[in-house]
């Protein structure tokens, strides 16, 4: 989405006074079994290139690269 049209709509809802947007990530162990909150509809398991090509702002692609980084180097505590 080019960045105007995204910013034209995120300005629709938050209105204009709004520039910056909290982003929070986790990630944690997994015991299979997933259960997702209410404002959640699915999820998806997905390589790191699927899910790189889904994130649309910097600090989600960073995000995601520093999970993979860290998944990789065997750096996640526990």
């Amino acid at each position: 989405m080019p960045a105007n049209i995204f910013r034209d709509k995120i300005q629709a809802i938050w209105g204009k006074d709004i520039v910056v947007i909290p982003m929070y990530f986790f990630a944690m162990p997994f015991e299979w079994i997933i259960k997702i909150s209410d404002e959640h509809k699915e999820f998806k398991w997905l390589s790191y290139e699927e899910a790189e090509k889904l994130v649309y702002f910097h600090d989600q692609k960073t995000a995601l690269w520093e999970l993979k980084e860290r998944l990789i180097r065997g750096n996640i505590i526990r």
